[in-house]
């Protein structure tokens, strides 16, 4: 399900603009309601989640909108705004404020990249889970793992970030017997029991080169232990205890065992490449998904088309490509992102 944008504006013609200008953008991740009083907002807010109210600073006051449960929010202003201006508010806590009379393609623009700030400085969700990073591709070679690695390393260096692999065959599958630590096998053992909680997954953390991670299952029977219906729940879990604030989870191919994952992930990165018969693939995952009881994720769906290793680049030019790569996603995800679109 998108995120939830709440309008707050006297002027009903602008309302009118506004929301039919949102809801025909794709790349536009808010589902938009427009109030005209505080009092529809405040009834409103009490039945709904609202990740981002935008209101006019002339208008209202801040001593009613300031009680309202709100993620985020994001004032109008009569006058231009510089680009800083934009990003910082008079006081730390203060709204963001923006112009009220530009385009609503740069007004779009601005308020994803206020909300994306907000949730950098907040990197935890609002029920006090680990974000979760799902990266998943029904296409083999992809570079699929290469990028979870790379995509855990480069959010270390701002959050905490925790590598979690689901593959039966993992690359990391020896980390346990290296350093001695449990596995994602007896977190799993763990959870059957009722008895998992943060000091048991802390104890099962590792640190191999340059990552934090859960050993991954020392058998691929293990995973099976668990229904496809209760992954989902283990995982939700899993971010409740972890002390970390986010959680990168790498993959099988197998659709059946992450589907019921998909409503948690706050996004799902998919590599995927440009030969013919992996478009019909994709096509037909699509075509599933749409017609599934977990359609929304399609909006958090972010094709990727990884650099991975060329003739011609040494292995340290070929891990650079990557990190920049990376480090492009994470800036622009939210921005840009668009579930039809591979990203270069």
């Amino acid at each position: 399900m998108n995120q939830i944008l709440a309008l707050l504006e006297q002027d009903p013609s602008y309302c009118e603009r506004f929301l039919k200008y949102a809801s025909s953008r794709t790349e536009c991740p808010f589902t938009v309601y427009t109030f005209q009083t505080v009092t529809e907002l405040q009834r409103f807010a009490h039945q709904n989640d609202i990740d981002l109210l935008l209101s006019d600073a002339q208008t209202f006051g801040d001593a009613e909108l300031e009680k309202l449960p709100v993620h985020t929010r994001v004032e109008l202003t009569e006058e231009p705004m510089g680009e800083k201006q934009v990003l910082d508010g008079a006081r730390p806590d203060a709204p963001r404020k923006i112009y009220k009379y530009q385009s609503g393609e740069k007004i779009l623009h601005e308020l994803v990249s206020s909300y994306q700030l907000a949730k950098k400085s907040e990197p935890k969700n609002r029920q006090g889970l680990a974000r979760l990073y799902l990266v998943y591709s029904p296409i083999g070679r992809s570079g699929k793992t290469c990028f979870a690695e790379s995509l855990t390393k480069t959010l270390q260096k701002d959050m905490r970030a925790l590598y979690v692999s689901l593959e039966e065959v993992s690359a990391w599958a020896d980390a346990s017997l290296q350093s001695g630590n449990a596995s994602l096998s007896d977190a799993l053992y763990f959870y059957k029991k009722e008895r998992l909680d943060t000091e048991r997954l802390r104890s099962m953390i590792t640190r191999v080169d340059g990552m934090d991670l859960i050993p991954p299952v020392r058998s691929p029977e293990d995973i099976a232990t668990l229904r496809d219906t209760e992954l989902p729940q283990f995982i939700q879990v899993l971010r409740a205890s972890v002390d970390y604030d986010a959680v990168v989870l790498d993959t099988d191919s197998i659709l059946s065992r992450v589907e019921g994952i998909l409503p948690q992930a706050d996004w799902i990165f998919m590599p995927v490449t440009d030969q013919p018969a992996h478009y019909r693939k994709l096509s037909a995952l699509e075509h599933y998904l749409s017609g599934s009881p977990h359609r929304a994720a399609l909006d958090r769906i972010v094709k990727l088309i990884v650099p991975l290793e060329h003739t011609g680049y040494s292995e340290v030019e070929a891990s650079d490509r990557l990190s920049e790569f990376t480090a492009a996603v994470i800036r622009n995800y939210l921005y840009d992102a668009q579930p039809q679109r591979a990203v270069r």
